[in-house]
């Protein structure tokens, strides 16, 4: 039975995808087909069935290969509780954890303009949406949903990417990761010049072809015969691109969420060095990069 030896564990709107994309291109690593298949999340894989259908996704892995999945509900407190502490009972204490982080205002800018585009918010003014939707604020206090993970694996077995960082520095810091993990690296495959899943131009499941992705026939036959770039292609050709028009949260508003999010930089600090992965940041700054220091308050 084939079950992961490397979770790609969030931030979502963080740069997952992009990570995701550029590790899978080690041959040491087999990702399933599906990025985001939140199995853990459940307690249906502690039982028989359900970890035989979560180890099922990884049957295609060759021996020698290191399984691995990508879910950002992993580090979703409180949508999602007791993640960790099923993948230490599934998976094992010497699984290996990455969690990619980005600055506050950044990442709920992103995650609005995400879920306007696919209509799981409601257009409102930006005060509003952050009111009537707590999880803004939860998925961007990093500190708090990583320590879980840190007390069942500690921080030998977790890296923490800067998206900032890792933006600038991707086949520097995908080496380092795949030597961390005990992958091939395989650097000159990586395109820096590209990213996946942006918001701002990501096709969206609407129009004439919105049903295809959901089409069990393209499901079961036609998807599993194609690369990552085909399906990028099929994607970008049949889907509308995005329309909805790019929401920053703004200067009052992102001092707001800083003042919400005050423990985190000192949260963060207090977590060893050891876990992060490039340089090391003053947090306080990183937090409040983009934001107008003066002014806030705290």
């Amino acid at each position: 039975m084939n079950l992961p030896g490397l979770l790609i564990i969030g931030g979502m709107k963080c740069g997952s995808t992009t990570l995701y994309r550029d590790l899978g291109t080690s041959p040491s690593i087999f990702f399933p087909l599906d990025k985001e298949p939140g199995n853990l999340t459940r307690d249906d894989v502690l039982t028989e069935g359900g970890l035989r259908a979560y180890a099922s996704m990884f049957d295609n892995a060759r021996p020698g290969q290191i399984c691995a999945e990508a879910s950002t509900n992993y580090t979703k407190r409180p949508t999602f509780e007791g993640v960790a502490e099923r993948a230490h009972r599934v998976l094992g204490s010497d699984l290996k954890l990455i969690y990619i982080i980005r600055n506050p205002r950044e990442r709920i800018s992103s995650h609005i303009n995400h879920a306007l585009a696919n209509g799981e918010f409601t257009p409102a003014p930006q005060d509003q949406l952050i009111a009537a939707h707590p999880e803004l604020l939860q998925y961007t206090a990093y500190a708090h949903q990583i320590e879980p993970w840190l007390d069942r694996f500690g921080t030998g077995n977790i890296r923490v990417v800067r998206f900032d960082d890792y933006t600038s520095n991707r086949r520097e810091r995908c080496v380092q990761l795949w030597e961390w993990m005990g992958a091939e690296p395989n650097p000159d495959a990586i395109d820096e010049q590209r990213a996946f899943n942006a918001s701002s131009s990501k096709p969206v499941a609407k129009g004439p072809f919105g049903w295809v992705p959901r089409n069990p026939v393209y499901r079961r036959v036609v998807r599993p015969m194609l690369s990552n770039a085909a399906r990028d292609r099929v994607r970008h050709a049949l889907l509308p691109k995005n329309r909805v028009e790019r929401v920053d949260i703004g200067d009052s508003l992102a001092r707001v969420v800083i003042e919400d999010l005050r423990e985190e930089p000192g949260r963060m600090a207090s977590i060893s060095s050891e876990c992060l992965l490039g340089p090391d940041v003053d947090w306080e700054s990183w937090y409040m990069a983009n934001t107008p220091a003066s002014e806030v308050q705290g």
